[in-house]
């Protein structure tokens, strides 16, 4: 299998595609952290804003993954109207000494 559901209370559904170790998590309203999934999207850009202050402060001591968002558009089977799910995806980064 390609891809594998990982666990989390945060954030709504993840996933971890094995081949390409990327790690994907879409926002939704299921989380009871978060109780819209607007303001999953919301925690999702912090948490992108955050690697990215990581990623300029060059230090070779602190590391962030390489992270970005995309949109995806997808058509809505009930209705003709194309609705756009955004997907947060991070590389998979070995933790060691």
């Amino acid at each position: 299998m390609i891809l594998t559901e990982e666990r989390g209370i945060a954030g709504g559904a993840k996933a971890m595609h094995n081949r390409f170790g990327l790690f994907l998590k879409t926002p939704d309203s299921t989380s009871s952290l978060y109780h819209s999934g607007v303001l999953a999207a919301k925690a999702q850009k912090l948490e992108v804003n955050a690697a990215r202050a990581v990623h300029d402060m060059d230090s070779v001591h602190v590391n962030a993954p390489l992270m970005t968002v995309v949109d995806v558009p997808y058509a809505d089977p009930t209705s003709r109207a194309t609705n756009v799910q955004r997907v947060m995806v991070q590389a998979r980064v070995p933790v060691d000494d």
